[in-house]
Order: structure tokens, then sequence, then C-alpha cells
């Protein structure tokens, strides 16, 4: 098992390294340098974790751990606040002749344009903390292997962005990204529930299962944007860059 968990881990970074440089090479950065930022954080997390599991132990350990939460659930917020400015700016799915007029003899100003993000995003954390909040009150759960609320949190938050998106017409390249985050999100809240409730049973065996099952929904997702962007059109490159 140690060397599998090994192989899986040197798999992982692998990937997340492949797209890094995609995001990089091809100039997609520019267009979302906090999802590129995710990437690369993930990629030194994974290897200062390795470091210190093996070298710090008892408070210190826990210190640098939950420093690098914080950080995570700091850089996922700020990428779907990315995601969300880059679904808001374009235009809607459907619009009809009428409001198209009426957005073309009477656009908002950006300050209202502005506000009315701000206050809609601001929606989409409350209510992804309520969710973070009431879930993991409502479930039982050991003492020892409590539900990661940063998880819930973050999970719900992409979920309400992408299905903002689906009242846009979402670029491309935007579209995919969240669609990612969608599908890992959901996994991870399935996932945290059902290893929620093997740890208050006691089920080791269970408990595994699901935290493996999470971390291969994340490497689903990083294949599927890995061939995703390496298919972008060099003209919608160009345009995005």
């Amino acid at each position: 098992m140690m060397k599998f968990n090994l192989v899986f881990w040197v798999f992982s970074i692998a990937l997340q390294g492949i797209l890094l440089a995609i995001l990089i090479t091809r100039g997609i950065f520019r267009r979302v340098p906090f999802f590129t930022s995710l990437i690369a954080f993930y990629i030194l997390r994974a290897i200062a974790l390795y470091i210190v599991s093996s070298n710090l132990l008892g408070p210190s350990r826990m210190l640098v751990f939950s420093g690098l939460a914080v950080v995570d659930i700091i850089l996922q917020t700020a990428v779907a606040w990315e995601l969300f400015s880059a679904i808001v700016n374009s235009s809607p799915a459907n619009p009809s002749p009428n409001a198209a007029r009426r957005e073309n003899s009477q656009a908002p100003s950006f300050d209202m344009a502005r506000l009315r993000k701000l206050a809609t995003f601001s929606l989409l954390l409350i209510a992804a903390s309520s969710f973070a909040f009431v879930g993991s009150t409502l479930i039982h759960a050991n003492p020892r292997a409590l539900i990661d609320r940063g998880v819930l949190f973050s999970s719900s938050l992409f979920i309400g962005v992408f299905l903002t998106s689906l009242a846009r017409n979402t670029p491309p390249q935007i579209h995919r990204l969240i669609q990612g985050f969608a599908l890992y999100a959901t996994a991870s809240i399935v996932c945290q529930i059902c290893r929620t409730i093997a740890g208050a049973q006691r089920n080791g065996a269970a408990f595994n299962r699901w935290t493996y099952i999470e971390s291969a929904a994340y490497v689903v997702v990083i294949l599927f944007w890995i061939i995703a962007l390496s298919k972008e059109s060099p003209d919608y490159k160009a345009s995005a860059a």
C-alpha cells in the first residue's frame, strides 16, 4: 500500500506539472492567473506535506497543515471569483431581441455592473458558507474524523459558479475549467459525507476507500483539463492571451 501511495502521489504531481506547463506555454495563465497559481500551489503543497510528514511532529506539523489549508481556501475563492467574473462579463446564453436593444441603448454604468457582480458573488459566498456550516452540523462525525468544512465551502461555491455559467455564453476555455471544478466539487461533497459517516461508524476500510475515490476524482479532472486545454485552437488562444 505504501508503494501504491507513492506511485499515485508521483503520478498526481506529474499530471499537475503537465497542466501547469500547458497553462504557461500556451499563454492561458494570462487569463486565469489565480487558477495557474492554485495549480502551482498544489504542486508545492504536495512536496511540502511529504517533507513535513516525515520530519515534523505534534503542534508544528498541525500548524503547517492549518496554514496550508487556509491558503488553499483563499486561493480557491480567488479562482471562483476569477471564473465568475469571466462568466458574468460574457453575454447571456439566449438574449431576446428586446433585451439586446435595451442593453445597447441603456448599458449600465461600470460601477453598477461591478456592484451587481460583487453582490451576486457575495450571495454565492453566503450560500456556500451556510451549506458548509449546516452540513457539518447535521452529519454525525467521529471527533477524530470531522467533516472538512473548508471542502464543503469551496465545493459548493464552485457548484454555484457552474450554475451561473449555464445562463451565459461562457468562453470555451472558462467553460472547461468550471466544468472540471463542478465535477470535482460534486465528488468531494459526496466523498466527504460518506467518509465522515464511515469514520463515525469506525469503518476504516470504507473511510480509506472514499479518501482514494476523492483523490482519483481530482486526477480525472486534471486529465480532463490537460486534454481540453491541449486542444485549444490557435486563433482562440491568440485572442484570449
